[in-house]
């Protein structure tokens, strides 16, 4: 196993007990010195607006890095539901969208809402994605790892599967960028909030576009960012710059300073040394509990009482329809799984 001591240098150590990465990653020491010094200097009014506008573009680069793309292929924005909703938007009239019945809703709700342009949306099993996109539809939309109960879906059956069709891929990545090693450039769409796995304030989102796929995409929140150098700021006619930054909103001020501090964290780590880290614990975590053998590091324990008596333990866990859900971050310790085990009585 991974020892902690080699993530802990990264992390303060209040996160003892913490199951929530899920819902949202703890930052590491660096984002936390990038956002008080931001909000320091905003209480004097020194915030310089050089910080953020370099912050966007390193973040940005560093993103790409991550999944394997060019930067300038990579839109930044603000959210899942933003930035899915321009990928929607795009899709011709009466088109059929294959997705999960219990997808996320941040990635539903933008291609149901389109049923007024003639965009069907098949509602489907999860483990039938492939099997669908091969029969009918001409675009597949999936989470990479389903924040419920912490399944990682078959992308690359999925992917080889709507390529044979010629369906496009729209993947959300919330679950899975940050650990997961996948072939992320090998989807035409991937949308990530960065608050999770990539350990970042809210506010911040990215969008990687296959290039060829660019033009079909309405840049519907344009604005001086969008802009080439961010430096058309009064009158007319419209100037967007040549790569996926067309796409971008203004960003988040006081949230990209953070979170391109995150995500050089995440690179100086390695994402191959996080999955280390957090799928040891949970396969430790499952085993202890008698649980199925499973290949993410989110851990989803079915007693009706478990949530109950972990939180009244003081532990960081959430409630789903698949029982008391537990995401191990590389902050997770040894420690804090025997907390669970005594919450449980297992032990």
């Amino acid at each position: 196993m991974h020892a902690m001591t080699e993530l802990a240098g990264y992390w303060d150590g209040r996160g003892a007990g913490y199951f929530n990465t899920a819902s949202y990653g703890l930052p590491p020491r660096a984002a936390i010195a990038a956002a008080t010094g931001w909000i320091e200097q905003w209480t004097y009014g020194a915030a310089p607006l050089g910080s953020w506008l370099g912050a966007t573009e390193q973040a940005r680069t560093s993103f790409a890095a991550l999944v394997g793309v060019n930067p300038a292929d990579v839109a930044t924005g603000t959210s899942v539901s933003q930035l899915a909703s321009i990928v929607a938007a795009a899709l011709p009239e009466r088109s059929t969208v294959i997705a999960s019945e219990d997808e996320f809703t941040s990635l539903l709700f933008p291609f149901l809402s389109q049923a007024d342009r003639g965009v069907k949306v098949d509602l489907v099993r999860r483990d039938l994605l492939a099997e669908t996109i091969t029969e009918r539809g001409d675009a597949v939309v999936f989470s990479l790892v389903h924040s419920a109960d912490g399944a990682l879906a078959d992308h690359a059956a999925i992917r080889t599967a709507a390529a044979n069709r010629g369906a496009l891929t729209i993947v959300d990545a919330a679950q899975a960028c940050g650990w997961l090693d996948a072939d992320y450039a090998g989807f035409d769409f991937v949308v990530c909030p960065a608050f999770k796995w990539l350990y970042s304030p809210r506010g911040t989102a990215f969008l990687t576009v296959r290039p060829d796929l660019l033009d079909r995409l309405r840049p519907s929140g344009a604005g001086w960012w969008s802009s080439p150098s961010a430096s058309h700021f009064f009158g007319g006619p419209l100037d967007l710059d040549p790569a996926a930054r067309r796409l971008d909103v203004s960003p988040v001020w006081n949230s990209w300073g953070a979170t391109a501090a995150a995500l050089d964290t995440v690179l100086d780590l390695g994402a191959d040394r996080i999955a280390g880290h957090t799928l040891d614990l949970a396969d430790q975590l499952r085993r202890w509990l008698d649980l199925p053998p499973g290949s993410t590091p989110i851990v989803c324990i079915p007693r009706p009482d478990a949530a109950d008596l972990l939180q009244a333990a003081g532990l960081a866990v959430s409630r789903t329809p698949s029982g008391a859900r537990l995401a191990i971050g590389p902050y997770t310790t040894v420690s804090d799984l025997d907390r669970v085990l005594e919450a449980l009585r297992v032990r």
